[in-house]
């Protein structure tokens, strides 16, 4: 799906992004960065805000395994130690869209 944007990485930066670009109406997938071959899940997250508001998403998680139509935005929220395994997938999986680091 073109408009579909994957985060690479499903920690707490991750997460938040996915959140807050689910919010506004955008398409995001969580990618676990750390793993591979795992089954899809689908993972309620909520985000709490400074101001004591919450924001809560409905977030499909995926490994880079299951990701078969690679159309979309992929952006790397992934620890920099990762870099080396991550850009190794992308090319695996031959990402057909911009990559924002």
């Amino acid at each position: 799906m073109a408009n579909r944007i994957y985060i690479i990485g499903a920690g707490a930066i991750g997460k938040a992004l996915a959140v807050c670009l689910a919010n506004a109406g955008k398409d995001a997938v969580l990618v676990r960065s750390s793993r591979d071959n795992q089954p899809d899940e689908l993972e309620s997250i909520w985000l709490n805000l400074s101001d004591g508001a919450q924001l809560q998403a409905d977030l499909e998680v995926k490994t880079f395994s299951a990701i078969h139509e690679p159309d979309g935005i992929f952006v790397v929220t992934g620890k920099s130690f990762a870099n080396d395994g991550i850009s190794e997938m992308l090319l695996k999986i031959a990402v057909n869209g911009p990559v924002v680091l």
